[in-house]
């Protein structure tokens, strides 16, 4: 799962997108832009897991991150 999760973050994972014409799906973060909901979720998903099974992992900080990033999404569609 480690392995995984540093594969999603790599500069060649995240180049990926800008070499088919989108943009990095992690770029949304800085922004209100919820083109990349659905992949940053299924990620966000695949973080909460591996904290889960390791209280000390080093990808808590981003798990947060995105979470907190989600749900402000879920709160401006709500308020639509």
């Amino acid at each position: 799962m480690k392995e995984c999760i540093h594969r999603i973050l790599s500069p060649e994972m995240r180049a990926f997108d800008a070499e088919q014409g989108s943009n990095d799906r992690l770029d949304p973060l800085d922004s209100d832009d919820a083109h990349h909901a659905a992949y940053l979720g299924c990620f966000n998903l695949l973080l909460s897991f591996r904290r889960t099974l390791d209280r000390s992992s080093e990808f808590i900080a981003l798990h947060f991150i995105l979470l907190r990033w989600l749900a402000m999404l879920w709160m401006d569609f709500r308020r639509r």
